[in-house]
């Protein structure tokens, strides 16, 4: 198995980093906007004068929109509940959505600065035929060699979260018990839990429980709810591979990059 320099899993321990702290920040943002809409709310609550929307008004072309009464100023106890449906519904939902994507990022980042770093090694075996004419297009082999391997990681997300991490784990020569127990699984199914919020109006389907398993958090036809707690569980899944996956080099190929999360 070809051996991945030591200065290139710096370099993706250090990128390994980053991507952990905009998951983390996004946990901020979420828990900060659901204190600020108590701050604001318990603040204005004595006097409470609504907040008025003329100029939110101004930003929208659409005449009638504008100038009619579909916006109105928004009282106490309206803000209160708005703002507490939102933290527990969109805001939820889309933190859960960036983060898993995010983690997707990551997944096909690495892989792409590892695949790049030497192609004639690392890129999986292919029967497609390249046209001598599409080679002239080129300047530079390293712009043709970038393009295969975004045309081979483009379609891996498709095969499933279990099966990209599977990809990522061959890449690197590690193996999944090398991982915290049952971490693929967790994020497997944290991924399903994307894939019905984005596809299925949040109501459970049947290929979520197959391909959940044991793992399956909710029964068929339930609609889920990206509570508190399942926002956080999966991101604890998502900081604990990518730091397994750090630890796991960290000394033997010098994955140990900069800085703490």
């Amino acid at each position: 198995m070809y051996s991945i320099p030591s200065t290139l899993l710096s370099k993706l321990a250090s990128g390994t980093i980053k991507f952990q702290r905009e998951v983390i920040t996004r946990l901020k943002l979420f828990d900060f906007s659901r204190s600020a809409i108590r701050y604001y709310s318990d603040a204005r609550k004595a006097g409470f004068e609504g907040h008025s929307f003329e100029r939110f008004k101004t930003q929208f072309k659409l005449v009638s929109f504008k100038k009619g009464s579909q916006i109105k100023e928004i009282g106490y106890k309206e803000v209160v509940q708005i703002g507490d449906n939102f933290i527990a519904g969109e805001l939820a939902d889309s933190v859960f959505i960036l983060n898993m994507s995010t983690f997707e990022r990551w997944v096909l980042s690495t892989m792409k600065q590892a695949v790049i770093s030497n192609p004639r090694k690392l890129f999986p075996n292919s029967k497609k035929v390249i046209e001598l004419n599409q080679l002239k297009t080129y300047e530079r082999l390293d712009e043709f060699w970038e393009e295969r391997i975004d045309e081979y990681l483009v379609g891996i997300p498709y095969n499933g979260m279990k099966e990209m991490l599977k990809t990522f784990c061959k890449l690197f020569a590690m193996k999944e018990g090398q991982f915290s127990r049952d971490i693929v699984a967790k994020l497997n199914e944290n991924n399903l839990c994307r894939n019905l919020v984005v596809h299925n109006n949040k109501i459970v389907s049947a290929t979520y429980i197959r391909k959940a398993g044991k793992f399956a958090k909710f029964s068929e036809g339930q609609e889920i709810t990206i509570g508190e707690g399942l926002l956080f569980e999966q991101a604890d899944n998502i900081l604990r591979f990518m730091q397994d996956f750090r630890k796991i080099h960290e000394g033997k190929d010098g994955l140990s990059g900069s800085g703490e999360i």
